[in-house]
């Protein structure tokens, strides 16, 4: 759901994006050409970074309290490092490399219960034919130390997945960024969510729910919905055929009653596709809850070059914002690369600015009243708000034509003259007007 960051848990050092793109770059470069199917190259990576930071940790905080005590002490580390499940330990393993892989994983899980238990998947590390000695030992001695600055963060995080690597990855991040205080959970949030208030029957509810769904999701669950439990088709149920607004609508259930929020990226066609997507569109503003909508460059995400948005909702909407929506067009906000396009940190702050301001910008922002939005159908569709800019090269109308005109002169007088060399080649024969 995330795109990956390591980062130091507490003194672990973090990555800046050059160097981790450089880093598995390399580290799947080794996997190229290998049994492992291209595919399969994370599950493989990741655990075996994550295994390494830790490692890395426990050597620092052992170092530490020997300086500061002179002596350690198993029950200060952080994170448990039974014996011969260290990262020498594996280093030094001559044969069967995989299965000591595998040994110190479970042994860590088994050590770290609350927070590691299944962390590193369900890889067949023990799988020679895939995994080959040599291979691993190539991997193993690339997982290298790097540099960088802590980062702390407050408040605890919850999250469910339905893929279990995801979850796994989402774990391995929290961890890497010195986040301890979290509990993400394996399954299907759309058919079973799992995080509950038992005290009100409800969906437990959280200050701040976001997702990156997955988008126009088929077969999502519409048949639980049906008699869902949880009400969470309040506004709408959504068809079969796409599950945007099933996401929109559980998040927005699982916002705190006084001023939870929440942020999901969609399709930029939830913002105005009609039927029951348009009656929970326009529910949902009648409710006061949309606050704003910021449409994004096509190709940003991995997987799809679709453009998307992000829907702000809230309850409570501040006097600033009540009973209007701030529309953001930030399409030209990215950077170009060969695989895909990037929203830098600095476009992120504009953006930012522009929704903390609430108020037009040129060519980029408009708070629009629900009496505009109301005339325009319920529809959020960016364009129907906010026109981008016109660009400086464009020419004035009547030169404009005129130029049409010329290039449609040149048009005939080529056609005209490919007549004429394919006439005189014997290609066509010359047709004569009959009276």
């Amino acid at each position: 759901m995330t795109r990956v960051s390591w980062c130091k848990i507490e003194s672990l050092r973090r990555f800046t994006v050059s160097q981790l793109e450089s880093h598995l770059w390399e580290a799947a470069s080794i996997l190229r050409g290998s049994p492992v199917d291209r595919t399969d190259w994370k599950s493989y990576i990741l655990p075996l970074l994550f295994l390494k930071r830790l490692c890395d940790v426990w050597d620092e905080e052992h170092a530490e309290m020997v300086a500061t005590y002179g002596e350690g002490f198993a029950d200060e580390h952080r994170f448990q490092i039974p014996e011969g499940c260290h990262w020498n330990d594996i280093r030094e393993t001559a044969a069967s490399v995989g299965a000591a892989i595998a040994n110190a994983m479970r042994g860590i899980e088994r050590s770290n219960q609350d927070h590691l238990y299944g962390v590193f998947g369900d890889t067949q590390w023990t799988n020679k034919e895939r995994l080959p000695d040599d291979l691993l030992k190539d991997l193993v001695e690339h997982v290298r130390h790097q540099g960088g600055d802590p980062r702390t963060f407050f408040g605890k995080l919850y999250g469910q997945e339905k893929n279990l690597t995801t979850s796994a990855v989402a774990r391995m991040n929290l961890l890497l960024h010195g986040l301890e205080d979290f509990q993400i959970e394996w399954g299907d949030t759309l058919r079973n969510p799992l995080f509950t208030d038992p005290s009100t029957g409800e969906l437990a509810t959280f200050d701040v729910v976001l997702a990156n769904s997955l988008f126009s999701l088929e077969k999502w669950g519409r048949e639980v919905w049906e008699h869902d439990p949880w009400g969470r088709a309040f506004a709408g149920l959504p068809t079969e055929a796409s599950g945007d607004f099933a996401w929109v609508q559980h998040m927005v259930k699982s916002m705190a009653e006084i001023n939870g929020a929440m942020a999901v990226v969609l399709p930029q066609g939830a913002l105005f596709r009609g039927g029951i997507e348009g009656k929970i569109r326009q529910h949902l503003l009648e409710k006061n809850l949309i606050e704003a909508v910021i449409g994004l460059a096509p190709n940003l995400f991995y997987g799809t070059g679709l453009a998307a948005c992000i829907l702000i909702l809230r309850n409570g909407k501040p006097d600033t914002s009540t009973c209007k929506v701030l529309i953001v067009d930030a399409s030209t906000l990215f950077r170009t690369s060969r695989a895909q396009n990037h929203l830098e940190p600095a476009h992120a702050e504009r953006i930012l600015d522009w929704y903390k301001a609430f108020e037009d910008v040129e060519n980029h922002a408009r708070a629009v009243t629900f009496e505009e939005i109301t005339r325009e159908g319920w529809t959020l569709n960016i364009s129907r708000y906010v026109l981008p800019p016109i660009g400086k090269d464009i020419p004035p109308l009547p030169e404009a034509i005129a130029d049409f005109k010329a290039a449609l002169e040149r048009c005939r007088a080529a056609e005209e003259a490919l007549r004429r060399e394919m006439i005189d080649g014997g290609w066509i024969t010359r047709q004569t007007d009959k009276d």
